[in-house]
């Protein structure tokens, strides 16, 4: 998790959204909000095909780390129908 934590750290010094991005920060510091985590990826998703749409990959690569960030913290709550194997 730690370096999770520097990651978002990093981009919340350069991130013109962070919204979802803070909501993340604080999803990782309380396990119990993990389950939760899978509502943040939609939300996240549907910022993510934002950007493909506007070709704006920058942004967009921020949305896709937060995705992962998400998707993995979901897992690790060990809740039912977990986001795919290949999914970090």
């Amino acid at each position: 998790m730690e370096a999770m934590r520097r990651l978002i750290s990093i981009f919340a010094a350069r991130s013109p959204d962070r919204s979802t991005l803070d909501e993340l920060a604080q999803t990782v510091e309380d396990r119990d909000a993990w389950p939760a985590a899978q509502d943040l990826v939609q939300k996240i998703r549907g910022k993510t095909l934002q950007c493909e749409r506007s070709d704006d990959t920058k942004l967009g690569s921020q949305y896709l780390f937060k995705e992962v960030c998400a998707k993995r913290l979901y897992n690790l709550s060990y809740e039912p129908a977990p986001f795919d194997a290949d999914s970090p």
